[in-house]
């Protein structure tokens, strides 16, 4: 499924936000899931209930109540779905300028993938909850923006400011497991298909794809497919070539590119990069 969140985004203070609010029953095996989100914001995400895991690239964190998973631009994150429950959350984005004030620097002064949980303490974990719930509230009033909204707002990034080094590491992976991120994450731009990752890692192709879906909530293809998306966006939005991108990729077929990258971000590859041009470059970060 597309995912590319197209906010309607708010200026205040150098940055453009949105707040969205989800409280609904889901099954983990619900076909209708969100693929991989590769998107140009900023990302918030706090955790209020729900069996789930949140993957940030190679790295599994299990959340729980008053959990925050950031995400910078383009860093590929999903949920995963450990059994059928009540996933509610909030998710606010927020797109810098082109300077990046208003924002943290913990969102992009880190490694991707690395850093995304925020570890707070129960008095935080419900202050926060509470200006997500006023910034949700604030939000949908009509007009300019409230003095409430800036303040729920900027109270739940300074928290997170204060506790940019309280984080907490991912969850282990089984071993094999991490030697095949590790090698997709340097050879995406090469065939990796799950042919070619269980002869070189003499792993049975039912065995490879029961661990990405228990540990990534993805297939292999999928995964190494978000990789290679992932990697287009960044060259696309540092001036790369459309051919050139696709090439450098790992697609191995220009017209396949062209329909995926669409399916995936609502725009063709062409159009990206006329957008780029067209906003002085950059994408956001």
């Amino acid at each position: 499924m597309k995912y590319e969140p197209s906010p309607r985004p708010i200026d205040c203070g150098g940055i453009s936000a949105d707040v969205n609010y989800v409280d609904a029953f889901t099954r983990a095996d619900d076909p209708m899931h969100d693929g991989a989100h590769i998107h140009s914001f900023c990302e918030v995400y706090l955790n209020l209930s729900g069996d789930v895991s949140f993957v940030v690239e190679d790295s599994v964190y299990p959340v729980g109540r008053g959990d925050i998973i950031i995400t910078k631009p383009n860093e590929v994150h999903r949920c995963v779905y450990h059994s059928d429950c009540v996933h509610e959350h909030f998710c606010l984005w927020l797109l810098p300028d082109g300077s990046r004030r208003g924002l943290p620097d913990c969102f992009f002064d880190r490694k991707s993938g690395e850093a995304n949980l925020i570890s707070m303490d129960h008095a935080d974990r419900e202050a926060v909850i509470s200006a997500f719930f006023r910034l949700r509230g604030e939000a949908a009033r009509e007009g300019e923006i409230t003095v409430g909204y800036l303040a729920a707002l900027y109270g739940i990034l300074d928290t997170i400011d204060r506790h940019r080094h309280d984080t907490l590491p991912s969850a282990a992976v089984p071993e094999d497991l991490h030697r095949i991120l590790a090698y997709i994450g340097e050879n995406y731009n090469r065939p990796c298909g799950t042919d070619e990752l269980s002869a070189r890692f003499f792993i049975s192709r039912s065995t490879l794809g029961r661990r990405f879906r228990d540990h990534l909530g993805t297939t292999p293809s999928e995964y190494v497919e978000s990789k290679r998306l992932a990697a287009a966006k960044e060259l696309l939005s540092a001036g790369e070539s459309v051919q050139n991108t696709c090439a450098l990729c790992g697609f191995s077929d220009y017209s396949h590119f062209i329909m995926r990258f669409r399916e995936k971000f609502g725009t063709t590859p062409h159009r990206y990069s006329k957008g780029l041009s067209r906003r002085g470059g950059g994408d956001g970060g």
